[in-house]
């Protein structure tokens, strides 16, 4: 009879340990986003940049190309987009350094004329299975 409790009890407590749910501590990915880069051809276009996220996400900074060369922003609010003008010979290009647990980041710029645009798109992305 004292084997059979000591082999239930051992049975339990062995149960008990085994069904503990570990927690896993998943790491940051780090993502330095950079869209392809375009030179106006046009004598002018509106461009429009954008920034967005979803998820589990933080955004260090962005960037992109206005007419005066690159703007940088630390600590962007998101979703964020700005329209600039830019003419002749200017660079198209944006980009992004931030870290995600659990969802995406992405960079893009669009342009269109009557005869044509410009579009460029960067994305980084990590989705868990939970």
């Amino acid at each position: 009879m004292k084997k059979q409790i000591f082999f239930i009890g051992l049975l339990v407590a062995l149960t008990i340990v085994l069904s503990c749910e570990k927690t896993v501590e998943i790491p940051k990915y780090t993502c330095n986003l950079q869209t392809i880069s375009n030179i106006n051809s046009l004598e002018q276009i509106e461009v429009t940049y954008k920034l967005e996220a979803t998820g589990d996400y933080t955004v260090s900074s962005w960037y992109y190309f206005g007419e005066n060369g690159k703007v940088e922003i630390s600590l962007p609010s998101l979703p964020s987009e700005i329209v600039v003008t830019l003419s002749n010979q200017t660079l198209l290009r944006a980009g992004a350094i931030g870290e995600i647990v659990n969802g995406s980041i992405s960079v893009s710029y669009n342009a269109v004329a009557a005869d044509t645009s410009f579009f460029g798109i960067d994305q980084c992305v990590q989705f868990l299975n939970k």
